[in-house]
């Protein structure tokens, strides 16, 4: 009787040889693949981190309630996670300490109607509002 060609012994040890190698090849694949999606995440985002002065709302956290609370103003940023924040129109308000995580960024909207100062007559609208009249009871 003959011997055999492969062994288990010999069977055992090319197979294990060969796993490792395709499992190293998963791992460095796999890390280059993270390492695409991470540039390409990277690359369409812009986060902004605020500064003293900006326009935030905050997040609420109740889900009965808006999600979203505001608007207020940061005033101080003690470091670089948090902000000291108030109400935009109440200078009194009391301050508030919250993650910057927790906020979101406002353009601020100006009415140039109210800064400016222009009769309304004198301004003309593009497209006619509905007409309101009086409700009879």
């Amino acid at each position: 009787m003959q011997a055999p060609l492969l062994t288990e012994e010999g069977y055992t040890n090319t197979l294990l040889t060969s796993l490792q190698v395709l499992q190293q090849q998963i791992r460095t694949n796999f890390s280059k693949q993270q390492d695409m999606q991470h540039s390409r995440l990277n690359s369409n985002t812009t986060q902004r981190a605020p500064k003293v002065g900006d326009v935030v709302f905050t997040l609420s956290g109740s889900q009965f309630r808006p999600k979203f609370d505001g608007p207020f103003e940061i005033i101080k940023r003690p470091n670089k996670h948090t902000c000291i924040i108030r109400e935009l129109d109440n200078p009194q308000a009391p301050e508030l300490k919250v993650n910057i995580h927790k906020l979101k960024l406002s353009c601020r909207r100006f009415d140039y109607l109210k800064t400016n100062g222009p009769n309304q007559s004198d301004v003309q609208t593009a497209c006619q509002g509905p007409v309101l009249r009086q409700r009879l009871l």
